[in-house]
């Protein structure tokens, strides 16, 4: 049989806020066991051992034990990230990463479960948790003391709540936003690379501002190269944001991407990174390169492109091919037929400008 685990959360005076965010990172206790009376905000939960988020529980001193917990926290919700926030019509509520799954109460109300996938608590619902409940709900008792209670069920090995962030903080305009950087980058001539970048919103709020683009080398931390351009987009219609430059120099580089709504001050940025692929660079002589045999079967078309690199033009000579087989001077394909068995020697020629390259097939 599962052992009972419950995890409280107590939301009192020990909380940092910076601009419209609460952290949730210190000020934990915790109990194994379960108990409906432990998601109460009047329930004295003095006894109960602190606890970090930094860690298991396992890693704290309840090594193998699964089943039921609550953490608890005491903290208080003030007005004021309501009132500074862009938004004023939801909170949300990041608790990291939850093992196995959970029920999260505040001040006594049920707020969120599972992570919102399907019950029971008792079935593995490991994850990210981030809830999100209206300014207004009656749970929340802002410029007063809240008690936030989260009930834990491990189902085997690590179990509690860890991870990052755990923090509560206004929902925020760019909550909306998403920076897609999936599209292929594009090579091109002197070192040049191409992309496209899309801003796609999922509300009706139309975003007007300014996207910043930087190049960053990431060995100096230093912005190498910048461009400020006008941007707008709206749900059913993303901002491409496209571009072409040259790099600097032949490593990978840092790519940002900000931009800041112009109404609501709000800032979203997204970075990638440049491709470095380290195949050498082709060199300007000629060079003949695959394999020293090459056949076809007596009566049937021969097909045989030399496979050269080098500064062009490149020029081609081949001598000693059988009768029916003939070179193309200019693009270096052989072709033809020919209905007599046998073996050739052929020796290749390949020039340009900066000399000649033979090889024997």
């Amino acid at each position: 049989m599962k052992k009972l685990f419950i995890v409280g959360l107590l939301l009192f005076s020990i909380y940092r806020l910076s601009a419209q965010e609460i952290s949730l990172e210190k000020g934990w206790k915790f109990s194994t066991g379960d108990s409906a009376i432990w998601a109460s905000p009047t329930y004295n939960d003095q006894h109960w051992k602190s606890i970090s988020l930094e860690q298991s529980w396992e890693e704290q001193g309840y090594p193998k034990y699964d089943g039921f917990g609550w953490y608890r926290l005491h903290i208080s919700l003030p007005s004021t990230i309501k009132e500074q926030a862009f938004l004023k019509d939801s909170i949300r509520i990041n608790l990291g990463t939850v093992d196995d799954n959970d029920e999260v109460y505040l001040n006594g109300i049920l707020i969120g479960k599972y992570g919102g996938k399907d019950g029971p608590i008792t079935t593995s619902k490991y994850g990210p948790r981030l809830y999100v409940i209206a300014a207004n709900n009656p749970a929340i008792l802002w410029d007063k003391e809240n008690v936030l209670a989260i009930r834990i069920f491990d189902t085997g090995g690590p179990g509690g709540i860890y991870g990052t962030p755990h923090k509560i903080t206004m929902a925020d305009l760019m909550d909306n936003v998403s920076v897609n950087t999936e599209a292929d980058f594009i090579f091109g001539d002197k070192n040049t690379i191409s992309k496209q970048i899309k801003f796609i919103a999922t509300t009706k709020y139309r975003f007007n501002g300014k996207i910043v683009f930087s190049v960053i080398d990431p060995e100096r931390d230093k912005v190498m190269y910048e461009k400020t351009s006008n941007a707008e987009f709206t749900s059913g219609r993303p901002f491409n944001y496209d571009f072409t430059i040259a790099l600097p120099g032949k490593k990978s580089y840092r790519l940002r991407y900000a931009f800041t709504d112009e109404k609501s001050g709000k800032l979203i940025e997204k970075e990638d990174h440049t491709p470095y692929i380290l195949t050498p660079e082709l060199a300007d002589k000629p060079r003949i390169n695959g394999p020293s045999i090459f056949g076809a079967r007596p009566g049937n078309p021969f097909l045989y492109l030399i496979p050269a690199t080098g500064k062009a033009p490149l020029e081609y000579e081949a001598i000693g091919l059988p009768a029916g087989i003939k070179l193309n001077r200019r693009n270096g394909i052989i072709k033809g037929v020919t209905n007599k068995e046998g073996i050739y020697p052929v020796t290749l020629k390949v020039r340009n400008s900066k000399g000649v390259k033979t090889k024997r097939i």
